[in-house]
């Protein structure tokens, strides 16, 4: 979804003004003088913080409701791969005492640390929220850990605090999907959204049309589900999204007879058949994500041009007594909403309609609407029409392979506030909403989009922490400093619960990240060496090298590996041969640097990226190391020995794809190629 300006306009982050600031009404929040509160996002109220329990010789003993005794895993598991404790449940005399409190609202919790520790939660969920508030407390120390003694009371101000997720352009592994929901969890984001359609890939197991899932690219009905039932022991919903009628090539590549053919660009939504279909797919994923209150109709980004010119069109039109043919693509709406609801559930969709629709079909107002770019509505007209809205803006809380915002750009927003990269976009020009509109924006969604596995985690990781204080107190003061300082706690916290182990890599260039360019700490020149040490004991460590989500039976690593070559590392910890935790990256060999000088925008990135220029655009290459041949290509062919050599400069005066690479002796690429979209404007 979403993405067709990402690849006709892809622009680096260079582009970007300087972020405008806008300062939003505050309600004073809890100070925390000694920095003992490092909780994201900052709880509402923090009772004085006077002491400290010492966790040492003390039994993790838990007392659970009946009705959290299966949440009993998660707090098992936390506790281990954490702090190496065993959570060991009893009914009097516990550590830690679970309790449902009726009289809290919402997902509201208490959590109150004194001799021992009790968590009081309006429902399972809040419980859920007040276990993460107390490991996010957890301090090493020798004596094994100390937590602060105080009373916290909080709750979140929105309900709708998401993540979006796209596996249907880049599929992720069930692995990477469950460390995406460990994320959400971790900052009390209650909804992932997954995007599980696209003109690429169909990755939801329809029964009902067994040929439209793509082949060796798809989720099995097993696999869903444990995802749901993954999602919901840690307080997180997923919420399904089919979007169409647009961004449905994979079903129309599928069943072209049931949706239309690949090249009508949209699905035949003039046939009562392709009508009922839809509702039949609606219907499965419903079942399958039950947990959902909401399903996504997706809705965006129609092409109708060829659409519109085929008979049945015309005749679809006449017999609805509709003026146009865009009347039978807002109808389609209507009817998917009606479909939605009968079902007791409540439709999202993307803005991607104007006014109130047309004047023979209108938009239901009881659709909640995402509001992300502004070029079909803008937020405050779709205000004005009647309807309830969410923030995805798409700067800066869209995450894409070429362009990303930093932690900072986004914890200085608002979610009262949309903004654009593009100049052709309403919101180039902030809209900015005043108290008068914002009780009509019922939530705010993060949203990563087009990336790799390899990509999502190192995305993600950083930006949900600034979203969730957006969503669980929009009027909360804002100070980054103090925020930087517990979002460095969290984040070491939930690097160990995603991984506990660290892997060493002697022979990288940089050997660190860089926040709005992606994977630059896993560069390497010539040579890579790899060694791993497991944090928690007795782990069995297997890896693949060949994209693989890597199984018991895989090579073990028990030696150092040796990369020569850009390679997609998987690894997994095995203990009595279950996953226990996964990592994915790509380790990336890249023997020269590229600088641009004269364009537009810089784009400072050495993977795809793009720069305008006004007259000509000077491009130079400096090697890290000998290197045998430097070939490129200006037609976005991948270059071979055949290609012309790059001079150490060269200028180009008109538009084009560059592609370099680098190539060893033998005439194999040597490390990762360099394309970059180049375009002339005026």
């Amino acid at each position: 979804m979403n993405m067709m300006l990402s690849n006709l306009f892809s622009f680096s982050l260079l582009l970007v003004s300087a972020l405008h600031l806008w300062a939003i009404p505050a309600v004073a929040q809890p100070q925390d003088p000694g920095g003992r509160i490092t909780i994201v996002p900052l709880p509402k109220e923090i009772s004085e913080v006077n002491g400290v329990l010492q966790l040492a010789g003390m039994a993790m003993t838990v007392a659970l409701p009946d009705s959290l005794n299966d949440r009993l895993p998660v707090l098992q598991h936390d506790a281990y791969q954490l702090h190496q404790r065993a959570v060991h449940p009893v009914n009097s005399d516990a550590l830690i005492t679970f309790t449902i409190d009726k009289g809290l609202t919402g997902d509201g919790y208490v959590l109150t640390i004194g001799e021992r520790i009790t968590i009081n939660g309006a429902n399972g969920d809040a419980l859920m929220h007040g276990w993460t508030s107390l490991l996010q407390l957890i301090r090493e120390s020798d004596g094994g850990g100390e937590l602060p003694q105080c009373t916290i009371r909080d709750w979140p101000s929105l309900d709708y605090r998401g993540v979006l997720l796209d596996v249907a352009r880049e599929f992720q592994s069930v692995p990477s999907v469950k460390q995406v929901i460990d994320i959400c969890r971790w900052y009390k984001i209650k909804y992932l959204q997954l995007h599980l359609n696209d003109d690429q890939l169909f990755v939801f197991p329809t029964t009902a049309f067994p040929d439209m899932p793509t082949p060796g690219k798809n989720y099995s009905l097993a696999e869903m589900k444990e995802l749901v039932e993954y999602a919901r022991l840690r307080g997180v919903v997923i919420v399904p999204e089919f979007d169409a009628p647009g961004h449905t090539g994979s079903l129309r590549r599928a069943y072209p007879e049931l949706f239309g053919a690949e090249e009508l660009r949209m699905l035949d939504v003039a046939n009562p058949e392709t009508m009922e279909a839809c509702k039949t797919l609606i219907g499965e994923m419903m079942d399958v994500f039950y947990t959902s209150p909401y399903f996504h109709i997706g809705a965006d980004e129609v092409f109708m041009g060829e659409f519109k010119k085929r008979p049945a069109t015309a005749k679809a039109v006449k017999a609805h007594g509709f003026d146009e043919p865009h009347d039978l693509y807002l109808n389609y709406i209507v009817e998917m909403h009606r479909y939605v609801k009968s079902r007791g559930k409540k439709t999202l969709m993307w803005e991607s309609f104007q006014g109130n629709g047309s004047e023979k079909v209108k938009i239901p107002t009881d659709i909640l609407v995402f509001a992300w770019e502004t070029m079909y509505q803008r937020p405050d007209d779709l205000i004005k029409n009647g309807y309830t809205i969410l923030n995805a803006s798409w700067k800066p809380i869209y995450i894409t392979p070429s362009l990303r915002w930093t932690t900072e750009q986004i914890y200085r927003w608002n979610i009262w506030r949309w903004e654009h990269f593009l100049n052709i976009a309403p919101a180039w020009e902030p809209i900015q909403f005043g108290p008068e509109d914002q009780q009509k924006v019922v939530g705010v969604q993060l949203c990563a989009w087009e990336m790799t596995e390899e990509m999502n985690i190192p995305a993600i990781l950083p930006r949900v922490p600034p979203l969730s204080e957006h969503g669980w107190d929009p009027h909360g003061t804002r100070d980054y400093d103090a925020f930087s300082k517990r979002m460095t706690s969290t984040t070491s916290k939930l690097e160990q619960l995603l991984f506990p182990a660290e892997i060493h890599k002697a022979g990288l260039t940089y050997g660190r990240a860089h926040e709005r360019f992606y994977n630059r700490e896993n560069y390497f020149t010539d040579t890579l060496t790899l060694t791993i040490s497991s944090r928690l004991p007795g782990m069995d460590i297997r890896y693949t090298t060949n994209g693989e989500v890597p199984l018991p039976n895989d090579r073990k690593w028990d030696r150092p590996l040796h990369i020569t070559n850009t390679t997609t590392l998987r690894v997994g910890l095995y203990k009595a041969g279950q996953l226990v935790s996964y990592k994915s990256e790509v380790l990336e060999k890249r023997p020269i640097t590229i600088h641009l000088s004269g364009a537009h925008v810089d784009p400072e990135s050495p993977r795809d990226g793009s720069a305008d220029f006004r007259e000509s655009l000077r491009v130079s290459v400096k090697p890290l190391r000998a290197v045998h041949a430097i070939k490129y290509t200006w037609n976005g062919e991948k270059p071979t020995m055949a290609s012309p050599d790059f001079k150490a400069e060269m200028t180009f005066n008109e538009s084009g794809f560059l592609h370099i690479q680098c190539f060893d002796v033998a005439g194999y690429p040597d490390g990762s190629g360099y394309m970059y979209t180049l375009k002339k404007i005026k």
